[in-house]
């Protein structure tokens, strides 16, 4: 019987199975480059609006008066903060809203976005006495607010999310 050329069965399926194994091997690769690429993308595109946004609330905090006939500023933890600003003009508030995950400035007249997307926000003040004087409590020594930013998809990423931050101290005894 004459010896006939070409290829079995099994050598096809084999050929079938490898050329599989790399394809799956090669997406896998390339579907994490594509997420890296996209992930890199949204935080280059973030990162001036993150940073005007800090910038804008520690030029407030810096120059913050206690409010006028009170005496003392309004604090609420991890929401707002209310007080005077010794450059600029009217009651003054930056509030974080949880129910639209937004942070804004109030100017005593209209209130304006800072940041949105905003997610898991914290703001402290710490507070001693820097005067000397008991009689009048403590004042604010620095404020700390941090968040955390939602991606594309309106969530706050598992896996290593960034974390934002600033600490300010005011220039001006502060009584809350």
């Amino acid at each position: 019987m004459p010896r006939q050329s070409g290829v079995t069965l099994i050598e096809v399926i084999v050929s079938i199975v490898l050329l599989a194994i790399v394809g799956a091997v090669a997406a896998f690769f390339f579907a994490t480059g594509v997420r890296g690429y996209l992930t890199a993308r949204r935080a280059a595109d973030s990162a001036p609006k993150i940073q005007v946004a800090l910038e804008r609330i520690n030029l407030e905090l810096s120059n913050a008066l206690d409010r006028s006939g009170t005496g003392t500023i309004a604090f609420f933890q991890n929401t707002s903060v209310e007080y005077q600003s010794s450059v600029l003009p009217g009651t003054r508030r930056i509030r974080y809203d949880s129910g639209t995950r937004r942070l804004l400035l109030h100017n005593g007249t209209a209130e304006f976005l800072l940041l949105d997307d905003v997610d898991n926000f914290v703001m402290n003040a710490t507070t001693v006495n820097l005067d000397g004087n008991t009689t009048n409590g403590n004042e604010v020594q620095r404020f700390d607010l941090a968040f955390q930013m939602r991606n594309a998809q309106g969530e706050t990423p598992a896996v290593l999310p960034t974390v934002y931050g600033i600490g300010v101290m005011p220039r001006n005894f502060l009584h809350p």
